[in-house]
């Protein structure tokens, strides 16, 4: 876990790259952002520097030879997912439950489930599997099914236990359905989304916990009851004080913030992953230390969005 801020600050000079080279150097960018994006599951696959540099050099030499960096993330997002749904379900955690990007019992930080690190990593790895089906119907329900099951094998105890995952899955669907419909996100409708998400996400963890453990919603409501709504904002402030320390003192900050300026500046060009900013914004706003699971989402959606433009700016060329 020590080493993550050092990883962070080698990912955003690894973006500041590819950024500066899509003008000049476009397919050493493509390339460069592809790398950029599968290291969440290069860090899940690994529980050391040393594995991890192996590791590494095993994904740079496939992704030399693959002739198509949007295959190659794409297949790096779907077995981001597989491997951290695995780690939510298999007792223990499995092998990622010792991996770097897992959770540190000796820091104390959490001992069970999924922390805030893979659960970025598998939203932003959904999301890019969620964007290849089509728009039709059938794909959107196929999406919406996936999206359920993953939240709730993300936020039950007996699981992931990670309750904001719930959260940020409903509003992550929801702008899917309204970015499918050609609809755009107003204030007023994101804000509904949001207070609709929470909503939904609480009555589902209170009803969970009565068919097996209590989760965190249900214990914080059950503080409620004894000392008062006081504890309701108390844990609001604690959580947000958290996020806001990050945002001054977390390397991750700049991971997010690169990131974001560059699917800002593809906009125009790229809105196939449209959608996935309002993931991004609900994985930094429900969850504390929400900076370093936004800014994971936020990684792999960006690398294959850059790839997206990259492909779209030729076909463009070409046709001039």
């Amino acid at each position: 876990m020590k080493t993550l801020p050092y990883i962070a600050a080698g990912l955003a000079v690894l973006i500041l790259t590819a950024i500066l080279f899509d003008r000049t150097r476009r397919s050493i960018a493509v390339k460069v952002a592809a790398f950029a994006a599968s290291v969440p599951l290069l860090l899940s696959l690994s529980s050391s520097i040393p594995a991890l540099l192996i590791i590494c050099w095993a994904a740079l030499l496939i992704l030399v030879r693959i002739k198509s960096a949007s295959n190659y993330i794409s297949a790096i997002s779907a077995l981001t997912v597989l491997l951290i749904m695995l780690a939510a379900l298999i007792p223990g955690g499995g092998p990622a439950a010792g991996s770097m990007l897992g959770y540190s019992p000796i820091e104390g930080a959490r001992f069970y489930g999924i922390g805030n690190e893979e659960m970025g990593a598998c939203i932003g790895a959904l999301v890019v599997l969620t964007a290849l089906l089509n728009t039709k119907l059938a794909g959107r329900s196929i999406a919406t099914a996936v999206w359920m099951i993953v939240g709730l094998c993300l936020s039950m105890p007996w699981a992931g236990a990670k309750a904001g995952a719930l959260i940020v899955c409903f509003v992550s669907i929801t702008a899917y359905w309204l970015a499918g419909n050609g609809k755009s996100l107003t204030l007023l409708s994101s804000s509904m989304i949001l207070a609709a998400s929470v909503v939904l996400s609480v009555i589902m963890l209170v009803i969970s916990s009565h068919f097996g453990p209590r989760t965190h919603v249900t214990q914080t409501l059950s503080m409620v009851k004894s000392s008062g709504h006081g504890v309701i904002l108390q844990t609001i402030l604690r959580k947000a004080g958290m996020d806001l320390h990050l945002v001054f003192h977390s390397v991750w900050v700049w991971v997010l913030a690169l990131t974001s300026y560059s699917r800002w500046q593809m906009r125009g060009r790229n809105t196939l992953f449209a959608f996935g900013t309002a993931a991004v914004i609900a994985c930094l706003i429900f969850n504390d230390a929400g900076v370093v699971a936004a800014a994971l989402c936020s990684l792999i959606i960006w690398g294959a969005d850059f790839g997206g433009h990259q492909k779209k700016t030729k076909v463009r060329a070409q046709a001039v």
